[in-house]
C-alpha cells in the first residue's frame, strides 16, 4: 500500500457524479500571532493506492500528535465497506483543532495497523496578522 499523498487543507470532497476529489487551499504551514491558536475546520486528505497484487486495506488510522507525541486531536479510524476499490480515498474532517505552542505538528498514517506514513504542519509565529 502507497500514500500517493497526504496533506492538509481548507476544504475537500468527493463529487459523487464524477467520483473526482475537489480540494481548496493546500497547505503545510500555518502562522499566528498568539498561542494557543485554533483552527475552527479544516480537512486533512489521504490518497491511499496499491498494487494489484496486495489485498485491498480494511482500516486506516490516524493519530494527530504534536513535537512530543502527545496527541493534539482525537486520533480518527475509518473501515472501508467496499473493498473492490483498488484505490482508497479518506478525507477527514476536523473542528476545532488547537495548537498550544509553536512546532512541528504531524498527522501519522497507519494502514490495517502498519505505519505508511507522515504529513508534517508547521505551526509559527506569524506577525502579519
Amino acid at each position: 500500500m502507497e500514500v500517493q499523498g497526504a496533506f492538509f487543507c481548507d476544504s475537500a470532497y468527493m463529487d459523487q457524479t464524477t467520483g473526482k476529489m475537489n480540494v481548496v487551499g493546500i497547505y503545510n504551514e500555518i502562522g499566528s500571532k498568539y498561542f494557543p491558536t485554533h483552527l475552527k475546520i479544516t480537512s486533512f486528505v489521504v490518497l491511499l493506492e496499491k498494487s494489484i497484487f496486495e489485498d485491498p486495506p480494511k482500516e486506516i488510522h490516524v493519530d494527530f500528535i504534536d513535537e512530543d507525541g502527545r496527541k493534539f486531536y482525537a486520533s480518527e479510524t475509518y473501515t472501508f465497506e467496499d473493498n473492490s476499490k483498488p484505490d482508497k480515498n479518506k478525507i477527514y474532517r476536523l473542528t476545532n483543532l488547537t495548537f498550544n505552542t509553536l512546532g512541528v505538528y504531524a498527522a501519522n498514517i497507519f494502514v490495517d495497523g502498519n505505519f505508511i506514513k507522515s504529513a508534517k504542519l508547521i505551526v509559527k509565529k506569524d506577525y502579519a496578522f
